[in-house]
């Protein structure tokens, strides 16, 4: 789960008994408040390699995002 509307989708389906947001999480931690604040275009879904600035990421886990050890959007397709 990525985005707002992901997220609704799950959470409103009969079929999902857990729902996890781990790398969401990572990747934009005020993910929760931006869609509680109607927020949701400010969602950071995508990791961007190029702005180390943009995800609050500790150095060693920015390296294994970069170095493509997670499965996740990028903003580079890779």
């Amino acid at each position: 789960i990525f985005t707002a509307e992901q997220a609704l989708e799950a959470v409103e389906s009969k079929n999902v008994e857990l729902l996890a947001l781990g790398r969401q999480i990572l990747l934009d931690h005020n993910f929760i408040n931006k869609i509680q604040n109607g927020k949701e275009d400010d969602i950071i879904s995508k990791f961007d390699p190029d702005r180390e600035d943009k995800h609050d990421l500790p150095p060693n886990l920015w390296k294994q995002f970069n170095g493509g050890f997670y499965p996740l959007p990028r903003t580079d397709g890779k």
